[in-house]
């Protein structure tokens, strides 16, 4: 009787899973292709509805205006503590320490210490990288990041960094980046 009883159990368990929607395919839908116009299709990066989002243009030695398709994160807390991490098409990171509402100057990297100096009374600034990430562009320059200035708005929830960047090794490589970000979540 015990017998009977558990595999009773069981089925009504799988029942009831296929009836709320448990159990199924865990495979997310997959859409494009593999560039060839045939073959198996890949999944396409699952966005969330709401999170952080960005926008980069780019004029100069490389130029790119849209969004950034790969991961991008962004948080901030109540203590002045601001970071935001782009990544495909192109990485970038922002950090500010003391970050507080407005537009203030983003002093050049020091090439001897890749630190930008501070100003009194201003955050405290790492703005840096900006790489393609692109593993076709094995070779391509260093950029430094070469001042600008950058707008926190809304608490940091929204902002913009427009920075100048160079290549270390040939300053006639520039290139000029304008980064929008919104919905950057408030980290508790």
């Amino acid at each position: 009787m015990n017998a009977w009883r558990g595999r009773g159990s069981i089925a009504a368990i799988a029942v009831l899973l296929a009836l709320s929607g448990c159990g199924g395919s865990s495979t997310p839908p997959t859409t494009g292709s593999t560039g060839s116009g045939t073959g198996p299709t890949s999944a396409a990066p699952q966005k969330k509805a709401s999170g952080p989002s960005g926008t980069l243009k780019l004029t100069g030695f490389w130029t790119y205006d849209g969004p950034f398709t790969g991961q991008f994160d962004c948080y901030h807390n109540s203590k002045g503590y601001f970071e935001l991490e782009g990544q495909a098409p192109y990485l970038m990171d922002v950090t500010a320490w003391d970050m507080h509402e407005g537009t203030f100057k983003v002093n050049p990297q020091d090439p001897k210490t890749g630190f930008s100096p501070q100003d009194p009374g201003q955050p405290r600034f790492d703005v840096r990288r900006l790489d393609p990430d692109d593993p076709n562009q094995p070779d391509a320059p260093t950029m430094r990041q070469n001042g600008g200035t950058i707008t926190f708005a809304n608490g940091g929830d929204t902002g913009t960094l427009i920075a100048d960047y160079v290549n270390v090794e040939d300053a006639s490589q520039a290139v000029h980046a304008e980064l929008h970000w919104k919905d950057c979540p408030l980290s508790r």
